[in-house]
């Protein structure tokens, strides 16, 4: 074999490689990792794999191949994964303030950085973080690893603290409890506007997550339904992220991995259930612990706006570590809001970056 046909074979053998996975890629939003969990890397790699195929139908095309054709039906099928995973919002305007404006902040706070005051001589960024709060001066609060110590010997209350910044109505249900119920953690939502009912779901909650928890939130006339959630993790140890940053691993990663996949869909299954069966307009905040090209990304979001592909730029990262494409904290919102602004400040002060949507309610409806 001359080296020019060498050449050829390894090109057509990649062409088809990346291909076939767009395909599968394609079969992601319908297949729960619960029944094939395997299926899901390839939605990491879509941004990398959609690019080459961008490459190779350039290619077909200046050669006149009829491969071109079957390239392009694969980037067509890839178009709905391409939507989701890039916003292209890259010139957005400031809008301007008005009272029709409602201003939504998601984060997972990481339990306020408290349990990271012995790394720093006993400070934590919660000093910081807070002070983003106020700065933000969102409406509606939306918080995964809301950490909360009922005696002040230990922490701070950051409920009072979060209520002397003007923010009286709350909901917090704790997913853990420990000491007697001094230190307790899990999901919390904090408005401007008054809360008039609450619940939480243990939506088969694992080691890695925290059920689901709405608030019924009245604003005027109208009243809406929010949403906070926190799916399963795959709960890596440090040991692990430094095993997967130089490309190794072994069988308990996977483990790890498999597992996660499998109950996170599972909890996303019901979760959209929950959001379905709402009475009122729906806003969603989640740490869904996955990307957007992914089986519980399209499950939970259902017909609901995903508010960085109507607002958001580029990739979207949400999470500080490991791939650059990692965006997998979402606003999700109902078709009758506008959505106006969105935002995600790459700080410091957690694992995760804080979310800010602004969303117009004029076109309000109860449903």
């Amino acid at each position: 074999m001359t080296i020019r046909k060498f050449i050829r074979y390894v090109v057509l053998v990649c062409f088809w490689a990346v291909s076939v996975l767009l395909i599968l890629n394609a079969l992601i939003p319908f297949i729960s990792p619960a029944v094939f969990w395997p299926i899901s890397f390839i939605g990491f790699a879509f941004p990398f794999l959609f690019f080459i195929e961008l490459l190779f139908l350039v290619v077909w095309i200046v050669r006149r191949s009829k491969k071109a054709y079957f390239s392009a039906a694969v980037i067509l099928l890839s178009l709905k994964a391409l939507l989701v995973t890039f916003g292209f919002h890259f010139f957005s305007s400031v809008p301007e303030q008005k009272n029709n404006r409602l201003k939504v902040l998601s984060w997972n706070v990481s339990k306020w950085d408290e349990r990271n005051k012995q790394l720093r001589g006993g400070v934590s960024y919660r000093k910081q973080m807070l002070e983003l709060i106020q700065k933000e001066q969102a409406d509606i609060l939306c918080f995964q690893e809301f950490f909360e110590c009922k005696n002040p010997a230990y922490f701070e209350s950051t409920v009072d603290a979060l209520q002397r910044m003007g923010y009286p109505y709350y909901s917090f249900r704790p997913a853990l409890q420990l000491h007697d119920s001094t230190f307790q953690y899990g999901l919390a939502v904090f408005s401007k506007y008054p809360v008039v009912g609450d619940q939480w779901f243990p939506n088969q909650i694992g080691p890695h997550s925290e059920g689901i928890l709405y608030s019924d939130i009245k604003i005027g006339e109208d009243t809406i339904r929010v949403f906070v959630s926190h799916l399963e993790s795959i709960g890596l140890s440090k040991a692990d992220f430094a095993r997967v940053k130089k490309l190794r691993g072994d069988r308990s990663i996977a483990r790890k991995i498999r597992n996660s996949y499998a109950l996170r869909s599972l909890q996303a299954d019901s979760a959209a259930l929950l959001v379905k069966e709402s009475p009122y307009p729906v806003i969603s905040s989640t740490d869904l612990d996955d990307i957007p090209n992914s089986y519980a990304y399209f499950t939970l979001k259902g017909r609901q706006q995903d508010c960085f592909v109507r607002k958001g730029a580029g990739l979207g990262k949400t999470y500080a570590h490991l791939f650059p494409n990692l965006r997998i904290d979402y606003l999700f919102a109902d078709q009758s809001f506008d959505v106006v602004e969105y935002r995600s400040p790459e700080v410091v002060f957690s694992d995760h970056f804080p979310i800010l949507v602004s969303l117009d309610f004029t076109q309000l409806k109860r449903k």
